[in-house]
């Protein structure tokens, strides 16, 4: 197919700047256009900037076509610093979007550390890349997928795919520096309860005090959480996260219509929780949980982008 691994790069990076200036933050890029820039020009554009986190992404390639996984890297000893919390929390994020496997990572000889490239953080490894070294702040340099996948390379051509990690790029940023950032504004913090994890302790019972925002992309200052769409059972997700969302991660996007093909492979084997059961149900008709419900799904994403959060999903997906 011949598709330039910059190309996409570009593609994604834009994607995520415009993710990362809705919330806010001031992003500055390296590149707008693809031209070709020194390593050291970029490390010291970020240096002298003042950039407080640095996020370089990239796509792998190797000989052996059928590889394909997601990884990150940061610099050597940085496994556990906050570039390491910035790494897994994208990488966690990226394994949803994309549905890869995280990690191992691969790392030619000439850049891996003293100890190896493991940093015993799943999906992220160390490494000595210069945009991981010579950046003064927090820095991960991201490898999304393999382009030398034939597969992989085929799903990059698709603009929803891209916006898809780029949006995981995003989420995982947020995610790791949660305890202060109320993401949907309104008023009831992501890391709610401080513990240092999202989603650890979720609001239930309408508490929206002392626990973690139930649907931290969704405004819901009132925390509601009867269940699922026909479930009258609190679970933790709240009401304006609840239709669309098949795997319980908190977004509608590619990762649930893949959890609800695994489901209808093989139903038995794979049965949804009831909130689950509840949430799929996309349609009024007879017989939740059916192809009908996924293809209408699928539609609503394709058609029509959905912003942070999930409140327009169950009518985006039934004015499909």
């Amino acid at each position: 197919m011949g598709l330039k691994e910059s190309d996409v790069n570009l593609s994604t990076a834009l994607l995520l700047k415009q993710y990362l200036e809705a919330d806010g933050a001031t992003v500055l890029m390296t590149r707008t256009s693809n031209v070709l820039v020194s390593l050291s020009s970029r490390s010291s554009y970020l240096n002298s900037n003042g950039a407080d986190r640095a996020i370089s992404v990239h796509h792998n390639s190797v000989s052996d076509a059928s590889v394909n996984r997601t990884m990150d890297f940061v610099f050597c000893g940085f496994c556990f610093a906050l570039a390491g919390d910035l790494a897994s929390a994208i990488i966690q994020r990226l394994g949803m979007a994309t549905g890869l496997p995280l990690g191992p990572a691969v790392a030619t000889p000439n850049v891996i550390c003293n100890g190896g490239w493991s940093c015993g953080r799943q999906g992220v490894g160390q490494a000595n890349f210069h945009m991981v070294r010579e950046t003064a702040m927090p820095a991960v340099l991201v490898e999304v997928s393999f382009i030398s996948n034939p597969g992989e390379e085929t799903r990059l051509t698709s603009t929803s795919y891209l916006d898809g990690n780029a949006w995981a790029i995003y989420a995982g940023t947020v995610d790791s520096n949660s305890s202060e950032v109320d993401s949907d504004g309104d008023g009831v913090l992501d890391d709610g309860d401080g513990s240092g994890t999202v989603g650890d302790h979720p609001c239930v019972g309408a508490a929206s005090a002392i626990c973690d925002d139930n649907c931290r992309y969704t405004y819901n200052p009132a925390q509601a959480d009867n269940g699922g769409v026909l479930s009258a059972i609190g679970d933790g997700i709240g009401d304006a996260c609840q239709c669309g969302d098949i795997n319980d991660d908190g977004s509608v996007d590619p990762a649930d219509i893949d959890a609800f093909r695994v489901y209808l492979a093989n139903p038995i084997g794979v049965p949804l929780s009831p909130a689950g059961e509840s949430k799929c149900m996309l349609v009024d008709e007879p017989h939740p949980c059916n192809i009908l419900d996924v293809t209408i799904l699928r539609r609503a994403l394709a058609v029509s982008p959905l912003p942070p959060g999930i409140a327009p999903i169950c009518e985006a997906a039934r004015g499909a």
